[in-house]
């Protein structure tokens, strides 16, 4: 699996493989978020539509839970 980061004019990180073991703690650390921490999150980033914004987080959030890398 690759991650989809184009790479910056002084980065060496273009679209970067993850291992299983990368994506694990990665999502390790995402589920331990509970909802009041995400509005909180997107509250205090000044997000006008901040429910919109939880749910797309905890969608993508689900996605990174779930998949899983073929490394």
């Amino acid at each position: 699996m690759r991650g989809h980061l184009s790479k910056s004019l002084t980065g060496t990180l273009g679209n970067p493989p993850i291992s299983e073991a990368g994506r694990l703690f990665l999502a390790n650390l995402l589920v331990q978020l509970s909802d009041r921490q995400l509005h909180d999150l997107f509250e205090v980033a000044g997000v006008d539509r901040e429910p919109e914004w939880v749910a797309a987080f905890k969608h993508k959030r689900d996605e990174i839970v779930l998949a899983h890398c073929a490394r």
